[in-house]
């Protein structure tokens, strides 16, 4: 009786696997796919420094970026992907130098635009020691809802974000989702791996 039961259990394992293991791929790939161009092209955002910028011309295009979601506000997962992000910046300015900021950009997105003025986003990321190489944008709700639509599929929510790093070189057609929270030193690698290809 016992072995029926584990010959049944195997072949319910196997069958499970069997359907669940392509739609695993599929939506990893989904994941992995890169936003449509003509949607974060000339969407327009505004810097820590309060300087206005085209997302895709002045921030994305020919470089390789890494890009979460976060809100000043948060005293949650904002400030652990803060600090994520800082040592992150630290070890790829010891692994790429000047690269950092040129070749290699860091972007945080307001999930708050409202609320998250350029001012405010310059405290924030002061608070981490932010260095160049590390921008941090705002801007019309319309066209953070559009960024954010194009990278997570739903717009912008405060309070409503999930830990997530997008890595790529856009121009490449190279394009990462990652765990918000993975380890620097992993995104490190990643992203000079990306960057040398």
């Amino acid at each position: 009786m016992a072995s029926k039961l584990n010959k049944s259990f195997l072949h319910a394992t196997i069958i499970l696997a069997l359907i669940v293991s392509p739609l695993s791929v599929s939506a990893q790939q989904k994941q992995d796919r890169k936003p449509r161009r003509d949607v974060i092209s000339n969407v327009e955002v505004v810097d820590q420094d309060g300087k206005r910028l085209d997302f895709y011309e002045d921030l994305v295009k020919g470089r390789v970026v890494a890009i979460n979601f976060i809100y000043t506000t948060c005293t949650a997962i904002c400030p652990m992907q803060g600090n994520q992000f800082a040592r992150l910046q630290a070890m790829l300015g010891e692994r790429l130098g000047e690269r950092l900021g040129k070749d290699v950009m860091l972007i945080s997105i307001s999930a708050d635009p409202e609320a998250d003025t350029a001012e405010k986003l310059k405290t924030w990321l002061s608070g981490f020691g932010a260095k160049a190489g590390w921008t941090f944008v705002t801007g019309e709700k319309t066209e953070i809802d559009r960024l954010s639509k194009a990278l997570t599929g739903d717009q912008a929510r405060k309070g409503d974000h999930s830990p997530v790093i997008f890595i790529g070189n856009y121009d490449r057609g190279l394009w990462k989702r990652v765990y918000g929270l993975t380890e620097p030193e992993r995104l490190t690698s990643l992203i000079v791996a990306m960057s040398a290809e």
